[in-house]
């Protein structure tokens, strides 16, 4: 799916909800007892903020709704979605419902600013491990910062490409050949940090009249040293069938590149695993290829944010037939700056 809309409205906010539900499912318990939760309200206002998401595991349906300030967690459930049956329900440091496979949570002593999805995993009950997991298999370049260019440690990334997954470093050299970068190779080295720790990073090797010349990260594109950070998170998006949550996946990258990185996800043979990729962009183009069903639109009114899928607007300004840019970039449905 991808977030589209103007400057300023609100996108990254979308993805950045996600990324703390994230946080709270699977982080929170390593936060000090009593500690303030780590998030802003709209304008700091002091009514509690509501979120929820709906997801799918193994077939099944579920739906998780928190509402929170910054001290304390005011309620917390998580149903069946289809029955809206629960399988626990919270009211601050209570749980007043729970169903009966789930009883071991019973046990759990509950912090006012952890979820309890997190305290089961810290507690060792496996009974909600299945939730923890999808959560845990988000992975995002938003911080509660918003879009962070310093989310991957490239050492992990390297060490990882060269003694755990050389497949993925396989991978990600077929795509960067493929992007037109000029590079023909990329080899993990090795070298001492100035106090002794191992420290891996990538050389890259271009072809010049036949010869190979390597050439340091530092010395690559933006859009190359993009690509090799951002890849990391696709292939184990990929191979987890997990759900890859990037802001401004087009950044520092040639628009044509765009659709061989959503092929990833939208083919079959590549996507084994039922992985998901959410991301915001700038690029219209790309929406034809998603159409309207998997295109959302962002907007703004009196600072307030407001999303939609363009198959919710109403008529038929926008057909299966037809592109979907066109009567976006024309202001039509929205998403677009008014300048």
């Amino acid at each position: 799916m991808g977030i589209k809309g103007a400057n300023a409205s609100g996108k990254t906010n979308v993805l950045r909800a996600l990324s703390f539900i994230k946080y709270l499912c699977t982080d929170s318990y390593n936060s000090a007892p009593k500690s303030e939760i780590p998030f802003d309200n709209f304008f700091g206002n002091n009514d509690p903020t509501d979120l929820f998401c709906r997801f799918t595991i193994n077939g099944k349906n579920y739906l998780y709704e928190v509402s929170l300030n910054k001290n304390e967690i005011i309620s917390e459930e998580l149903s069946f979605d289809e029955t809206e049956h629960f399988i626990f329900k919270r009211q601050l440091d209570k749980l007043v419902s729970v169903d009966k496979e789930y009883e071991e949570l019973n046990q759990i002593r509950i912090r006012n600013n952890v979820s309890i999805i997190h305290l089961a995993k810290q507690g060792e009950f496996s009974s909600l491990e299945p939730f923890f997991a999808f959560f845990d298999s988000i992975l995002t370049n938003v911080t509660d910062y918003g879009l962070s260019n310093f989310h991957l440690d490239q050492s992990l990334i390297c060490e990882s490409y060269k003694n755990s997954h050389p497949e993925r470093l396989a991978n990600v050299k077929d795509l960067l050949k493929n992007a037109d970068t000029g590079i023909v190779d990329v080899k993990i080295a090795r070298s001492l940090s100035p106090k002794g720790d191992t420290q891996y990073h990538p050389v890259f090797y271009h072809d010049f009249n036949g010869k190979n010349y390597a050439v340091p990260f530092w010395h690559e594109s933006s859009g190359t040293r993009k690509l090799f950070y951002d890849l990391a998170l696709y292939y184990m998006a990929l191979e987890q069938g997990g759900v890859l949550l990037l802001d401004e996946f087009d950044i520092n990258l040639h628009p044509n590149l765009l659709p061989m990185l959503i092929d990833l996800f939208d083919d079959p043979e590549k996507n084994l695993n039922n992985a998901q990729m959410i991301f915001s962009t700038h690029d219209t183009a790309i929406m034809d290829r998603l159409g309207k069903y998997r295109t959302y639109l962002v907007n703004k009114e009196n600072n307030e944010s407001f999303g939609y899928r363009l198959d919710e607007i109403p008529g038929d300004i926008l057909r299966n037939d037809r592109p979907v840019s066109s009567p976006y970039r024309n202001g039509k449905v929205g998403g677009v700056p008014k300048v």
